[in-house]
């Protein structure tokens, strides 16, 4: 499959009508007061495009920022599966997640039985400048 979009964002809704409501959008950076910080929840949304879509994949998040890598294996939902489908959703749900220090994040997406990663999306936490002024 062809990788065709990666949001990350606060939460992630599936509404009624096949809609999807993305909340808390986040662009290159998320700024936060302090660190370490908990977020309370944070959401990867991907879709991809193709005719052969992979029965699972694992996402792997690391980088300074962390301190560790937390890996997610997930599976394909056969109950909602369409073989003539050309697109695919692939949505994971951090809660809490954790940050250590102001740096980068890597989400790394492996498809199927894949070594090489399918798509890297990289995301930088830094100190929220207002913070940052207030605490002076």
């Amino acid at each position: 499959m062809e990788h065709d979009l990666t949001i990350i964002c606060d939460d992630v809704r599936y509404e009624v009508g096949h809609k999807v409501t993305l909340v808390g959008i986040y662009d290159e950076a998320l700024l936060l007061a302090k660190f370490p910080a908990r977020i309370s929840k944070l959401c990867i949304f991907q879709r991809w495009k193709g005719t052969v879509q992979p029965s699972r994949f694992r996402l792997e998040v690391k980088g300074k920022a962390l301190g560790t890598t937390v890996s997610v294996v997930g599976e394909r939902d056969e109950s909602n599966y369409n073989p003539a489908a050309t697109r695919a959703q692939l949505t994971v749900a951090f809660s809490p997640f954790d940050v250590l220090l102001a740096g980068e994040c890597e989400f790394i997406t492996y498809l199927g039985e894949d070594s090489s990663p399918s798509h890297v999306h990289r995301l930088e936490f830094r100190l929220d400048p207002r913070a940052e002024a207030k605490s002076r």
